[in-house]
């Protein structure tokens, strides 16, 4: 093999470990940005997801082996009249918040708790979304009215994104790739937005699946 032979592919091999390397810092900084990323596949079934905190009075929160054994989700099981909630902490943003949560009612029914993105204490929900009577997913505004952004069934998946703005106390709703309402403003004012939470109607018994949560900061 000549010199420049073995030159060459020196730098080639080098340029190619450049490559790897750099794809890899990019991966470990992709999922180093979440906050939250969470998709219950590598726990036991019946688990208690860890990191949450959890309410199951007169009902149970675990893992599902639900749509299959490799594909989990988390399952929030209500059958009676009590609210079971899961909410998980994160560090509190004052700037903008992107929360994902895919969602599914096995049995469709109102004032579900798809997903409130809350201030730190815990004590104000910025963004509310719920199902509504009439098979409808909702918005809650400031007022207590509700704005309907979407139709759903049950045993269906439903994909939300919202785009939480701190500093303008504005949200961008998502249902699926959709942007249903642009800049609609908070339920209530917040400093900072530090935790979620979803629960059940706790007025009949319902429960629901939730998957793939995930929130960032922009």
């Amino acid at each position: 093999m000549s010199r420049f032979q073995w030159g060459f592919r020196v730098l080639g091999s080098a340029v190619l470990l450049g490559c790897l390397l750099v794809g890899m810092l990019a991966v470990q900084s992709f999922a180093a940005g979440f906050l939250v990323d969470d998709n219950f596949n590598g726990d036991p079934v019946g688990a208690k997801p860890a990191g949450y905190e959890i309410e199951e009075t007169g009902g149970k929160v675990g893992v599902a082996a639900f749509p299959s054994e490799a594909e989990k989700s988390l399952f929030l099981d209500d059958p009676g009249d009590k609210v079971i909630k899961v909410t998980k902490v994160f560090a509190p943003q004052s700037g903008t918040v992107v929360a994902e949560i895919a969602f599914l009612q096995p049995v469709v029914s109102s004032t579900a708790k798809v997903i409130r993105l809350l201030d730190k204490e815990k004590a104000n929900a910025a963004v509310h979304l719920e199902t509504r009577s009439g098979a409808k997913l909702a918005y809650k505004n400031g007022d207590g009215s509700f704005t309907e952004i979407g139709d759903y069934q049950a045993g269906v998946w439903y994909n939300f994104k919202i785009v939480a703005d701190v500093a303008a106390q504005k949200a961008d709703i998502y249902l699926g790739n959709e942007l249903k309402l642009k800049q609609v403003p908070f339920l209530a004012p917040v400093k900072e937005i530090g935790a979620l939470d979803s629960y059940t109607p706790g007025s009949s018994a319902r429960g629901h699946y939730l998957d793939n949560i995930r929130v960032a900061a922009e």
